[in-house]
């Protein structure tokens, strides 16, 4: 309350403990209006006022405080929508609200009810399912499932005028159709997804951007059947594939404050799908291809040219390649767009060298295709590997308690291991963009002494950190790399120099930079 208070201009009513008058109420409505959107992660103040204010105003019999009240509403719930760590439990508190009177909303909500104030609360509709859908509020037990079957039939009564205004243009009534496909009749879903369809088959060369725009704005983790049919529909006229590339894109991301890479689930689906349709509008063929041979699924990850170049120079890469690896799971975002890689293959460039792209789950996946790439392309000398990573492996798959779904000491013997070397050749590279990998005694230190008959060299951060800069030279045909990470990290090399003694490191121990370049 006190928050609310200071935010109130002196010369306008202050909202109190006590309900407002009537004559009041258009005056405070107005006021709240200006409040900051931050004021609604106070979700007490929604439903300790909800029906104070907003069923007073939708129940007013001035149609200008009715209809100020709806906008006010609508405003709210546009704010909530945006908010999605909070989306749920704010929507609950107006529901719970709404909930008690199903009547008033059915009335604000039908064809009879004056055009601006049904827009609007059909508008509030869409909204509160889309949320409601978070929660799988469809539960007979649910003390809002009246009200959810209610919306529901207003919605399915809407449906048509829904539909056509979907072929004109697209914003939030467009909601209406994702909880529809959910919750709906199954007359219902068909309508729906036939409409879809035909939009689809319609629009091809526009990448579908009004299915696009329904996917930027549902909950994908909460819509995952629902989401996966908008994929489909996105994605049948460019590949096959779709269904498997989609089973390995994420399904939730975990935010991590501060993090610079962090970003939205629906922002991963919807670059990946545009990713797709413009690789395959450039290189018809070229997504099956790198997903069945590369592995590839997060086609985003990876920058468009780097894709091209392999696809274009795919025969013609005998020993001029680096082999890029990207891990399958990337749980905050750090991996998309692959900023790193792009800087990597800018430099390589000037010295007609390619990158190999590769994405895996699991070291068994990985060492087959190493070993297939080794034996077309040559012995692999310099490796790129980009992942999630902790002081004693890198994290290659979603349960990274699996050993097989890490690089680590344990997945590092007999048969796999000896495959691995195989695929090395004399001298190595590995450069590590990948937290903490670089620690002493890790996984980075323990990866340059596998192969005592092999000079192989390993850079990676001591701590978390990713690489800000990385310089690439080459030295009577043979590549050196320099790596910085981002400050103060200390970037860790080691290179085992005598053969017969694996337990000797350059500089006895390890090399390190605590600024500057590694080389």
């Amino acid at each position: 309350m006190d928050k609310l208070e200071s935010i109130s201009q002196p010369d306008k009513p202050k909202l109190t403990d006590k309900k407002p008058a009537p004559k009041d109420l258009l005056r405070v409505v107005k006021d709240l209006k200006r409040v900051d959107s931050k004021f609604w992660d106070n979700t007490h103040f929604l439903r300790q006022h909800s029906e104070t204010v907003i069923i007073k105003g939708l129940r007013s019999k001035n149609i200008f405080e009715k209809i100020s009240t709806v906008g006010y509403l609508n405003r709210i719930m546009q704010i909530i929508h945006k908010n999605e760590a909070n989306l749920s439990d704010h929507t609950r508190g107006i529901g719970y609200a709404l909930a008690k009177n199903p009547e008033l909303l059915s009335e604000l909500a039908s064809d009879n009810s004056p055009k601006m104030i049904r827009n609007q609360v059909r508008k509030i509709i869409a909204y509160t399912l889309e949320a409601w859908g978070e929660v799988e509020i469809y539960d007979e037990n649910d003390q809002l499932y009246p009200l959810a079957n209610k919306l529901i039939g207003y919605a399915e009564k809407d449906l048509e005028s829904n539909l056509k205004y979907f072929d004109k243009q697209m914003n939030s009534d467009g909601l209406f159709l994702i909880p529809l496909l959910k919750f709906g009749s199954e007359i219902t879903k068909t309508r729906i997804l036939n409409r879809m369809t035909q939009y689809a088959n319609s629009h091809p060369d526009k990448g579908n951007d009004k299915l696009t725009s329904l996917l930027k704005q549902i909950n994908i983790h909460h819509y995952q059947v629902e989401a996966q049919k908008i994929v489909e529909l996105e994605l049948m006229n460019y590949t096959s594939e779709w269904k498997s590339i989609m089973k390995n894109w994420p399904t939730q991301i975990i935010p991590e404050n501060g993090f610079r890479g962090e970003i939205s689930l629906n922002k991963r689906y919807v670059d990946n799908i545009k990713f797709i349709q413009s690789l395959e509008k450039k290189r018809k063929g070229i997504v099956s291809y790198l997903h069945e041979h590369n592995g590839i699924s997060n086609f985003s990850n990876f920058p468009e040219d780097v894709l091209i170049d392999f696809y274009d120079n795919r025969e013609n890469l005998r020993d001029n390649y680096v082999l890029s690896i990207q891990s399958k799971t990337d749980n905050n975002g750090a991996l998309h767009k692959g900023r790193v890689t792009k800087s990597v293959f800018s430099k390589l460039k000037r010295y007609n060298q390619h990158i190999d792209p590769v994405e895996t789950s699991n070291i068994i996946d990985l060492i087959e295709k190493m070993t297939k790439f080794s034996e077309k392309y040559g012995k692999i000398s310099n490796i790129f590997i980009s992942a999630h990573g902790e002081t004693d492996k890198i994290i290659l798959g979603e349960d990274d308690k699996e050993a097989i779904n890490s690089i680590n000491k344990k997945t590092f013997t007999g048969e796999a291991l000896q495959k691995f070397n195989q695929s090395l050749g004399e001298k190595v590279n590995i450069i590590l963009d990948s937290c903490s990998t670089g620690a002493l005694e890790g996984i980075g230190q323990f990866l340059s002494t596998i192969d005592k008959n092999k000079k192989i060299k390993v850079i990676g951060p001591e701590f978390p950190a990713s690489i800000d800069t990385i310089r690439i030279k080459q030295k009577a045909n043979k590549l050196e790399w320099g790596v910085n990470y981002l400050k103060p990290i200390i970037a860790r090399e080691y290179l085992q120099l005598i053969a017969n003694n694996p337990g000797k490191f350059f500089d006895k121990v390890a090399k390190t930079y605590e600024s500057g370049l590694a080389t």
